[in-house]
C-alpha cells in the first residue's frame, strides 16, 4: 500500500498526464512519472526574433528550467464578487427562483472518460526586462461603454486589469493578467482584429504598479506572440482551444487547474420548477417533452472532466452545453442535474469558456508561491515570456486624427465581422448604438504609487459566430 501510495505521489508530478475516468492515474502514466520524477527535464529559452510587419526585429526572452512539480463572456468585476460571497455556492439555495430541494429523485452527473492534460510548473524565469509601451496606440472595442476607444497601451492595459481582476488579488497575479491583455492586444493588432474588452476607470496604485512592472512583455511561441485566451475559471482543467474555436493553437491545450475548485463559481446552484424547465426546452427546440423528465436530459458527449459538448433533449433534439447553459443562466457549460420536489437543480463549476489561463487559477497559483511567468508558462503551453519589439503601427496610430482613427476602426470591424461573425461581447443594447470613436490622453499617475508552428504569420484566425460566441 506504501509502494502505491509513493507511485501516486511520484505520478502527480508528471507534466503530461493520462486521467481514467475514475479518477486515478493509469498504470503507463505512473510509469512515465517514475521516470520524469528521478530525471527531470531542462529546457533553454533562445533567444527570438520578431520579423513580422511594423516591430522591431530584435526580442528578449525569457530562460527556463522546466519542473515536473505536483501539483461566456468575461464578466466585468461588477459582476464578480472578489471576496467569495456568493451565496448560492454549494449552499442549496437556488439561484433561479425556486427552492432547492433536500434530496434529489435521481441525477445526472457530467463525467468524461479518460483524457491526456498537461500539468508543468516551470522554474521562475527571474525576467525583468522592460520597455516603456504608452507611445503605442490600440483601438478597443469596451463593453462597458459600448464605444470603440483609441487609447496608449499602459492605460488600456492598466483598465483592461483593473476591470478584469481589480487590484485586490496577489501581485503575481495581477502581473499574469497584464502580460496576457498586453499579448492579446498585440496578437489582434497583428491579424487586424479589434479586440473587444472591458475597461474600468480610474485604477489604483496597485495596478500602475504591476503594469509598470512587466509592461512590453508578452507571450511568445514560435516566432510570433501567442493568442493568450483567459477566462474567469475553468472546471479544473482548460479546454483545448480547437474545441471552442475553429483555431488550433498548440500551446492552448488542456491543462489542470489546480485550485479552481476554491472559486465561488464552483458549485454554483440554479433551481428552476419543472415546469419553468419545460417551458423553455421546448420552446428553444421546438419540440414536445414527454412526461419522462429522467429523458429530458441525457448526455452524449463529456470531455476534459466535467465540459458538456452534447445533450440529448428527450431523444428528440440535440443541445451543446452551451446552449443549455445559456438558457437556465448557468456560468459554465460543465455542470451536473438533479431532480426532486418538482424542480431541476443545475450546479455548475467554474465560469466562462475554459480555454487559456484560468484567472481564479492564476489567484490561487500566486497564493501558493508561484511567480506570474510560472502561471503563464503553465497554461500556455510551450510559450515563452519575452520582451516584445515596438509596434510602429501602434505608434503611428497615436498620431492619428479622430477620422482617420474611425475611418481604420470601421475597417478593421468589417475584418472581424467576416473572421468571427457577431461578437460575442456584444449586447444587444450595444449594437444599437452608434459608435463612437474616442482618442484617449494619457491621464496623470495616481496618487503615490501538439501541432505545428504558431508563429504570428501563421495563426490568422477564421471563426464561425457560434465558435466565437464562446469566447
Amino acid at each position: 500500500m506504501q509502494g502505491l501510495t509513493k507511485i501516486r505521489e511520484l505520478a502527480g508530478r508528471i507534466g503530461v498526464k493520462k486521467l481514467c475516468a475514475a479518477g486515478a492515474v493509469c498504470a503507463a502514466g505512473a510509469a512515465i512519472a517514475l521516470t520524469a520524477a528521478f530525471t527531470g527535464s531542462k529546457q533553454g529559452g533562445d533567444a527570438v526574433a520578431a520579423d513580422s510587419a511594423g516591430e522591431s526585429s530584435q526580442v528578449q526572452t525569457a530562460q527556463t528550467q522546466k519542473l515536473p512539480v505536483t501539483k461566456f463572456k468575461k464578466a466585468p468585476l461588477s459582476e464578480y464578487d472578489m471576496a467569495q460571497t456568493y451565496v448560492a455556492q454549494a449552499s442549496g439555495e437556488a439561484a433561479g427562483g425556486a427552492k432547492a430541494p433536500e434530496a434529489a429523485d435521481f441525477r445526472i452527473e457530467a463525467k468524461s472518460g479518460e483524457f491526456a492534460f498537461k500539468d508543468v510548473m516551470n522554474s521562475p524565469a527571474y525576467f525583468s526586462a522592460t520597455r516603456d509601451i504608452s507611445s503605442e496606440y490600440y483601438t478597443v472595442r469596451d463593453i462597458t461603454t459600448g464605444k470603440t476607444v483609441t487609447m496608449n497601451a499602459f492605460e488600456l492595459v492598466c483598465g483592461i486589469v483593473y476591470n478584469e481582476v481589480g487590484d485586490g488579488w496577489g501581485a503575481e497575479a495581477i502581473k499574469a493578467q497584464a502580460v496576457a491583455a498586453y499579448s492579446c492586444l498585440r496578437y489582434s493588432e497583428s491579424i487586424g482584429m479589434v479586440e473587444t474588452v472591458g475597461i474600468k476607470k480610474n485604477y489604483t496604485p496597485t495596478i500602475q504598479n504591476c503594469v509598470r512592472a512587466v509592461q512590453g512583455q508578452v507571450m511568445f511561441y514560435g516566432g510570433g506572440i501567442a493568442n493568450t485566451l483567459y477566462s474567469a475559471s475553468t472546471a479544473g482543467y482548460s479546454i483545448p482551444s480547437g474545441d471552442v474555436i475553429v483555431s488550433k493553437y498548440p500551446y492552448l491545450t488542456c491543462v489542470k487547474s489546480a485550485y479552481d475548485d476554491q472559486d465561488p463559481n464552483w458549485g454554483r446552484k440554479v433551481t428552476l420548477s419543472k415546469a419553468d424547465v419545460k417551458k423553455k426546452l421546448e420552446g428553444r427546440f421546438g419540440i414536445k417533452l414527454s412526461d419522462d423528465v429522467k429523458n429530458w436530459f441525457r448526455i452524449t458527449d463529456c470531455r476534459y472532466g466535467k465540459y458538456i459538448f452534447v445533450m440529448s433533449i428527450d431523444s428528440k433534439a440535440k443541445a451543446s452545453g452551451k446552449e443549455i447553459a445559456a438558457l437556465f443562466g448557468l456560468r459554465s457549460s460543465a455542470f451536473d442535474i438533479s431532480f426532486g420536489g418538482d424542480a431541476f437543480t443545475f450546479t455548475s463549476y467554474g465560469w466562462g469558456h475554459g480555454v487559456g489561463m484560468s484567472q481564479w487559477g492564476a489567484c490561487m497559483y500566486a497564493r501558493h508561491g508561484c511567480t506570474y511567468d510560472q502561471i503563464l508558462t503553465h497554461y500556455y503551453v510551450g510559450t515563452r515570456l519575452g520582451l516584445s519589439g515596438v509596434s510602429e503601427k501602434a505608434v503611428q496610430r497615436g498620431k492619428k486624427s479622430a477620422q482617420e482613427l474611425e475611418q481604420e476602426a470601421a475597417s478593421a470591424s468589417q475584418t472581424s465581422a467576416a473572421a468571427q461573425g457577431d461578437d460575442p461581447q456584444q449586447t444587444q443594447g450595444e449594437q444599437a448604438q452608434t459608435e463612437q470613436v474616442t482618442q484617449v490622453t494619457e491621464k496623470e499617475p495616481v496618487d503615490d504609487q501538439d501541432e505545428k508552428d504558431g508563429g504570428e504569420g501563421a495563426q490568422k484566425v477564421t471563426k464561425s459566430a457560434e465558435d466565437a460566441d464562446q469566447i
